[in-house]
């Protein structure tokens, strides 16, 4: 009974596979022409003061942008049945989805990708708080803001906007890129993806932390570092902390190239630790399986303690 039903099942999944070729040859594969939804565009001026910003949206694409034209605009790529609202609340900003579809309205074939650009006359406001379900966030470096607070399902965001009081950016499977910003506070976390920062200027506490996923780091300076994950490497290049790092990893290695903390605590359980520090450490290893090669200790370094079960280390000062 059950070989049947997996027969059955096959058959109407390749009976699918090749209606969806056929359709799809008929519009010269250009597969726009097999929405089922009609997307329209809609374009809203802003004329009221605010200094906020507060955006949740569904499976929108997400940009921000200067307005060349010093007045604020939002516009939509929307489907019909699915618009979105912009108005000022408080002083804020607000963006919303409205969901007016019935369930059975949802189901269909959508090519397009649903878009909110956002064009902004000021170069500071004093916070940008996104909530999204799926769909990639652009925060361009031309703005700062007090606080950036991001939150996503499914997305990949990349923020080369600074921050003056603190940065939060959590995904559930997603790529979180920084690039050239600064922000006294900064917490990133991905339970599926990776963390790639670039000449980020954090002084106070980084935090970096990735279920499964790398996490690459260069020319990043901070108080304090810390990244916690299960399964990938993490590599730094001119990383510097000014007091501690703190890394630890399932399974995953550790490379470093030319950074350096005053203390510095590595752990792994499947990985090895290694690379170049800029200044002498006292060194406290262990490995179960592993060899281990580290410098002769600097009694006026900082403690560098490295543990591994299944792996080696091998530091270097540079």
């Amino acid at each position: 009974m059950n070989n049947k039903r997996i027969r059955v099942a096959l058959a109407l999944l390749i009976a699918g596979l090749i209606l969806f070729g056929i359709s799809a040859a008929g519009t010269g594969f250009d597969f726009r022409k097999l929405n089922t939804s009609n997307f329209i565009t809609s374009t809203y001026g802003i004329s009221e003061e605010f200094d906020r910003i507060d955006i949740e949206a569904d499976t929108d694409r997400i940009s921000l942008a200067p307005a060349e034209n010093g007045q604020c605009s939002v516009t939509f790529f929307e489907e019909e049945h699915f618009p979105h609202t912009a108005t000022v609340i408080d002083g804020t900003l607000t963006i919303r989805a409205v969901k007016t579809k019935q369930w059975y309205e949802q189901i269909g074939f959508h090519a397009e990708t649903p878009v909110i650009t956002l064009l902004l006359p000021k170069a500071q406001y004093d916070a940008l708080i996104i909530s999204s379900h799926t769909g990639d966030i652009e925060i361009p470096a031309a703005f700062t803001f007090g606080a950036i607070q991001v939150r996503s399902s499914t997305s990949d965001v990349d923020c080369r906007a600074s921050a003056l009081r603190d940065m939060e950016i959590s995904l559930t499977t997603g790529n979180i890129t920084l690039s050239d910003l600064s922000a006294p506070a900064i917490r990133l976390s991905v339970t599926t993806g990776s963390i790639r920062a670039m000449g980020v200027n954090c002084p106070g506490d980084f935090t970096a932390d990735v279920s499964t996923g790398s996490v690459t780091m260069n020319d990043v300076h901070c108080v304090h570092l810390s990244s916690c994950g299960s399964t990938g490497s993490m590599t730094l290049k001119d990383v510097t902390a000014g007091e501690r790092i703190h890394l630890e990893r399932s399974t995953g290695s550790v490379c470093f190239d030319g950074s350096d903390a005053g203390s510095i605590f590595v752990k792994t359980s499947t990985g090895s630790v290694c690379g170049t520090l800029r200044t002498g450490k006292t060194f406290v290893t262990h490995t179960s399986t592993g060899s281990v090669s580290v410098p002769e200790d600097q009694p006026d370094g900082g403690a560098c303690e490295i543990s591994t079960s299944t792996g080696n280390i091998d530091i270097c000062i540079q």
